[in-house]
């Protein structure tokens, strides 16, 4: 288990700086020692955090990669094309044309609108 990639959920509520949205209570860790149910981790900010409980951890696949952190900016080509559907008509335009007869022998009560 040592070197794998763990989200680690800080038990303490004050530690943690409290359960509001603006505080880190969750941060990626990586296992340095395990030792039945409990272990130590390396923080990225090289912190070490000793006799962590294995239920206050989240085992991470190994090729994920934290992408809230990396400021990396979006770039589209410009010949992209835009996809749009011309078979498909919106609500409005099908209420807006007139009805077409339709079959013959179809009452026009009983005329259902398909989209």
């Amino acid at each position: 288990m040592n070197g794998k990639l763990v989200d680690y959920r800080d038990p303490r509520a004050i530690a943690a700086g409290g359960r509001t949205q603006w505080r880190i209570a969750h941060s990626p860790c990586v296992i340095e020692d395990a030792k039945q149910n409990k272990c130590s981790l390396r923080k990225p900010d090289g912190a070490l955090l000793e006799n962590c409980h294995i239920e206050d951890m989240l085992l991470l696949p190994e090729g994920s990669m934290d992408l809230e952190s990396k400021k990396k900016a979006l770039v589209f080509d410009e010949d992209d094309v835009e996809l749009v559907r011309q078979d498909r008509k919106s609500l409005g335009e099908l209420v807006d044309e007139p009805p077409d007869e339709g079959p013959p022998g179809l009452k026009k009560s009983r005329a259902k609108l398909v989209l």
